[in-house]
């Protein structure tokens, strides 16, 4: 418990707080470019340096708040808003932060240390350890049930455009999933458009 009170920072974030909705849509806008690039960067770009560094700096952001949310504020039972770092650390440890931490932890850069031969050979292999991002997509999936919920007036666009997200989400992730089953990583000389194509088609055509 001495431990963890020194690594708090000694203010919390309301949960109702300006601060609190803008870092959730930085949090939400970080995610939907994890969810766009992690399925491309196994399927075409996983030679890329890039979008490696992207992908890197995305997970840093994550970690960053896995630690933000040891802050959060939060309401009791009673309604009661609970601000004690040590109280809120207490209520994300024993929740969600297992699950955040396993979707941003570096599973690829630790299969890096066990892969043998050149490390370009194995790039391939070793982009598929990124995966584990995707289970930020939950949060997505939590922050848009909290807005609706909050909407009054014009929650029917509000979702149309939460259905259209989810469709262009799944056809995205469908795409490079077929792409990635057609057209190998590891093969070289593939048409990259060409196999973007076939997935996108076979993806859309399952959906109807």
């Amino acid at each position: 418990m001495a431990l963890l009170s020194r690594l708090l920072m000694p203010r919390t974030v309301r949960p109702d707080g300006r601060a609190a909705v803008r870092l959730e849509c930085l949090r939400i806008i970080t995610i939907m470019m994890v969810l766009f690039l992690t399925p491309v960067h196994v399927t075409f770009a996983w030679k890329s340096f890039g979008v490696y560094a992207l992908g890197i700096l995305l997970d840093i952001v994550a970690l960053g708040f896995v630690y933000l949310r040891l802050h959060w504020a939060y309401y009791d039972e009673n309604s009661t808003l609970i601000t004690h770092p040590i109280a809120t650390a207490q209520n994300y440890l024993s929740s969600a932060f297992l699950l955040d931490l396993v979707g941003c932890f570096p599973i690829d850069l630790i299969a890096m240390l066990f892969f043998q031969g050149r490390l370009e050979e194995n790039l391939h292999f070793i982009a598929l350890f990124r995966v584990n991002r995707m289970i930020q997509m939950y949060e997505i999936a939590w922050a848009f049930y909290h807005w609706e919920r909050r909407l009054v007036f014009r929650s029917g666009v509000f979702k149309a455009m939460k259905y259209l997200w989810y469709f262009v989400t799944y056809v995205h992730i469908i795409a490079c999933i077929w792409a990635y089953i057609a057209c190998p990583a590891w093969l070289s000389g593939q048409n990259q458009l060409r196999r973007a194509l076939k997935g996108a088609y076979a993806s859309t055509m399952s959906t109807t």
